[in-house]
């Protein structure tokens, strides 16, 4: 079904509320930021903000969805069109290169919300677990196959691993702000990290 002016301004105003929350949440943390801080940076009314979402938890979960579906089409979508295993975990690492530069407040804010939900908000921080989770569980899989197909080291621990490479590009990400001031160049500095690690998972 074609879809009408109306629906295309709709979604373009849900999209512009998700940058501006993921951003915010991002910098202020979920606890801290309003309903009233969304309107005044989407420059919209909280009328408008409460016709796309029921309230402030259902901003989060359309933030967290945001950024799983971002990450599919962005990431998975390279992997799963790569060919072997080795081509998978380079397409990975280009794939988040990207994500992490057009996306700069996705690592942030998943960070600074972990940080805020631990111990307090148990349905919060398991929707924000299980992203890293089902990211950790793919990559685990690919180094499993690529382990079967005999381009992989076997005597790596394919869960273990994932975990590391999770944290490995969860600290590139959130930090790139902070390499780039220092003069880093990140696309240099992720391809630097994909050959290094790459090399020392080939057999």
């Amino acid at each position: 079904m074609e879809k009408t002016q109306k629906m295309i301004q709709s979604e373009q105003t849900k999209e512009r509320l998700l940058f501006e929350a993921t951003r915010l949440f991002a910098r202020k943390g979920y606890f801290a930021t309003s309903i009233a801080d969304l309107a005044s940076a989407a420059e919209m009314t909280k009328g408008a903000i409460y016709h796309h979402f029921m309230n402030k938890e259902a901003v989060f979960f359309a933030v967290i969805e945001n950024i799983r579906r971002t990450w599919e089409s962005t990431v998975a979508r390279r992997v799963m069109e790569s060919g072997d295993a080795i081509s998978a975990l380079s397409a990975l690492f280009d794939g988040q290169t990207l994500l992490f530069k057009e996306n700069e407040n996705f690592c942030l804010a998943l960070n600074a919300m972990m940080m805020e939900m631990e111990g307090v908000n148990s349905d919060f921080h398991a929707a924000l677990q299980a992203i890293y989770s089902e990211f950790s569980e793919f990559i685990a899989g690919t180094i499993a196959r690529g382990q079967q197909e005999h381009e992989i080291r076997s005597d790596l621990d394919p869960k273990v691993f994932a975990l590391g490479l999770v944290g490995t590009l969860r600290g590139a990400g959130c930090s790139r702000a902070i390499f780039e001031r220092m003069g880093a160049d990140f696309v240099d500095m992720m391809n630097t990290l994909k050959k290094v690690i790459i090399s020392g998972l080939e057999t």
